[in-house]
């Protein structure tokens, strides 16, 4: 409607209350989407409807009562048999708990109750019977209505005194004559006390017609109590809906983010929450990575599984058997003992500096996945291994890790991983489901490819095969970066030389990701 943003509220809503729901509405598209599949329905009182019922989800302190409305009887009769029957919803309740605050859960709820009414048997607008109407109340309850037609030159006026209504229609020549006669009555009722003019557009027929279903309804027990089972059922259904995403993004992007989503929702959060809706494969791909980042995050580890230690540099040292040779000479001077002793046990000397080699370790993480064909085969549960490489990767992130992600066959694809969104993030997920395995085995690329990575960082292997591999080149690369090995299948599927390098605390061999393969990679990213 053209006059949708210059309607005052059904609800008595404050400054802030209104503001807030108008900002949010020029946001998103989905919230002004059900403002017009209302108004299809219920005419101009379908765009009061929706921000009642997003302003009833959002904040619980808002009341939703039309005592106050300029709606025509059967609207405001409509209106206040949908409230009242969410107000008796324990659904209702549920739902807006889980709403408060949240901006997209409200819209979520909002869509979900306009899509209860938009189903329900309601008679049908009609373009022709559309009036421009103006409508005022006065103090002592008294109601004025004044309808133009369409063509403007036939003018309607129907007043309420006392519980009596009067109604009269008069013709005129052209608008200009209807507009002027219109303008005196108003103007004659603002002098007698009336005030709360609001435009708007009525269908008066629909009206009509709506109050002969609202009575049959009323009328009915059966068919009220059918009314609010369906409405009950759908707010079921919407709660379901809405706590599995507030849980599939807790899992995948931490409480904090999704936290910010549901709070403030940016575009690109809502293109990512209809991806969860509408793409089950997706949905179900970003599930699984969440049960896996889980896994991964409340694994226990009784033991730290621990790499060895290398030089990595020089810094000042209290401890002899770190001190360099320049420094440990001056020990055997008996003329410098004395002095030497002393800078050593104030830390004023130079030693090596002994980082440990992966484990834990704050350096670089490199997660390489196999997409040979051979991944394809039924006991692989293809994508799990691509959701499991994806939780590794989550993880070491959070946990503060420069990550990269891999997948090689015969060679080496980099899939990008942003985790700085949940923008980002999903875009990752959504390339991750995107590899299809195909080619051989090669692990001499993503060697070369681990060669790039700094010293100290370490580097999950996902495979289940065997080839081709430069065994001196492989030893020399992780001679200071630390390997873990994730075969999946059994021992003929394992690279002797890998596994070796790898060393048998982080090998490990199984036929599906199981608990063990989750404490490996949580031993090297937690």
């Amino acid at each position: 409607m053209s006059r949708l943003s210059s309607r005052r509220l059904r609800l008595d809503l404050d400054s802030f209350h209104r503001n807030r729901y108008d900002r949010i509405r020029s946001q998103f598209q989905l919230l002004l989407e059900v403002e017009f599949d209302l108004e299809s329905r219920l005419g101009e009182a379908g765009g009061y409807l929706a921000r009642d019922l997003w302003s009833s989800f959002f904040d619980s302190s808002v009341e939703t009562t039309s005592d106050r409305s300029d709606f025509a009887p059967p609207l405001r009769r409509f209106a206040d048999l949908v409230f009242d029957s969410l107000s008796k919803s324990e659904e209702f309740a549920n739902l807006r708990d889980l709403c408060r605050g949240s901006t997209f859960a409200a819209i979520e709820a909002t869509d979900s109750a306009s899509t209860f009414v938009k189903s329900l048997a309601l008679p049908e607008l009609r373009s022709e019977d559309e009036r421009d109407t103006t409508t005022a109340t006065g103090e002592n309850g008294d109601s004025l209505s004044v309808s133009k037609s369409r063509d403007g030159k036939t003018v309607e006026v129907k007043q309420s005194r006392s519980g009596v209504e009067r109604q009269s229609s008069k013709e005129f020549d052209s608008v200009e004559e209807a507009n002027d006669f219109a303008q005196k009555v108003l103007l004659q009722a603002e002098s007698r006390g009336f005030s709360n003019f609001v435009d708007g557009y009525r269908d008066t027929g629909f009206e009509s017609r709506l109050s002969e279903v609202l009575d049959n309804l009323e009328n009915s027990p059966t068919d009220r109590a059918l009314f609010d089972a369906a409405l009950r059922a759908e707010l079921r259904e919407t709660f379901e809906q809405v706590e599995e995403k507030v849980a599939l993004l807790a899992t995948t992007f931490g409480d904090e983010e999704a936290e910010r989503i549901f709070s403030e929702p940016t575009k690109e959060d809502l293109d990512l929450f209809f991806s969860l809706s509408n793409d089950r494969t997706f949905r179900d791909f970003v599930q699984q990575v969440g049960r896996f980042v889980e896994s991964i995050r409340s694994s226990s580890l009784p033991e730290k599984v621990r790499g060895s230690l290398a030089v990595d540099g020089i810094e000042s040292s209290k401890k002899f058997s770190n001190l360099l040779p320049s420094e440990r000479v001056l020990l055997a001077t008996p003329a410098l003992r004395a002095y030497q002793t002393s800078r050593i046990l104030s830390g004023k000397a130079l030693g090596y500096r002994r980082s440990e080699v992966g484990s834990r370790s704050s350096g670089d993480f490199l997660v390489a996945l196999d997409t040979s064909h051979s991944m394809t085969v039924a006991n692989r549960k293809w994508p799990a291994p691509a959701a499991f490489a994806a939780a590794a990767a989550i993880v070491a992130s959070e946990e503060g890790r420069k990550v990269s992600v891999v997948t090689f066959s015969t060679s080496v694809e980099e899939v990008e991983f942003d985790s700085e969104s949940s923008t980002g993030r999903a875009e990752f997920l959504r390339r991750m489901l995107a590899v299809k395995p195909s080619g051989g085995t090669d692990f001499r690329p993503v060697v070369e490819r681990a060669d790039s990575l700094a010293p100290f960082s370490d580097l999950l292997f996902v495979s289940d095969g065997d080839g081709p591999l430069d065994e001196e080149r492989t030893r020399e690369v992780f001679a200071t970066r630390s390997l873990a090995y994730l075969v999946i299948g059994g021992p003929s599927s394992t690279n002797a030389t890998l596994a070796e390098v790898a060393t048998p605390d982080r090998t490990i061999v199984a036929d599906s990701l199981s608990s063990e393969a989750v404490d490996l990679v949580a031993s090297f990213t937690r």
